[in-house]
């Protein structure tokens, strides 16, 4: 539904969904995404393995982290690298469903080369410049871009923008915002 929406996933076996990301260019130019840069810190143990985020005792998840088969010794958050993760593009399953049951026909997987996070980024309460930069390796998809239904987010340029209140779409995997805060704080997205 929303080619430029792409998924930041574990590797391995297990892949899990971590966050979205948004792609904003593609061949010929250097395919690029954009994201959140508190999404680019991982669970890992002390050999630098990635583990399941109850290892660190995430704040959305039951701690696990006594249990030393699954968290190993020494968990600890550290920044995610491209040996760590990968983003998948035309996803929407982002369960363990696998692409021929769920009938998924243009995922395209895309390993990262780099990740750049803002240099002010702060993951303090309240941090700001929350935002990463992704760099792939498009070897794949340089010759077929065309067939794979991929396209960056359309961007507003400069001309284009408007004084005051604007609608957007929100496109993600996240869980949605409370009834009450859509109600008090954006009521013109009731209907969606």
């Amino acid at each position: 539904r929303y080619p430029w929406l792409c998924s930041l996933r574990t590797r391995g076996a297990l892949q899990e969904h971590l966050c979205a990301v948004t792609l904003l260019s593609i061949p010929p130019k250097p395919t690029i995404f954009v994201g959140a840069a508190h999404c680019t810190f991982i669970c890992k143990n002390d050999k630098e393995k990635a583990i399941p985020d109850c290892c660190c005792g995430a704040d959305d998840v039951a701690s696990c982290a006594d249990d030393k088969i699954k968290c190993k010794n020494n968990p600890g958050v550290s920044e995610m690298t491209g040996h760590d993760v990968q983003i998948i593009c035309g996803e929407w399953e982002t369960g363990p469903t696998p692409k021929e049951l769920s009938g998924e026909k243009y995922n395209v997987l895309l390993p990262i080369k780099e990740i750049v996070r803002h240099p002010n980024f702060n993951t303090g309460e309240g941090g700001g410049s929350d935002i990463a930069i992704f760099k792939v390796d498009d070897s794949s998809i340089q010759m077929k871009t065309s067939s794979l239904r991929l396209n960056p987010i359309c961007l507003p340029t400069k001309q284009k923008q408007k004084e005051g209140n604007q609608t957007g779409i929100h496109t993600g995997w996240s869980k949605p915002p409370p009834y009450y805060f859509v109600e008090e704080k954006a009521p013109g997205y009731i209907k969606f």
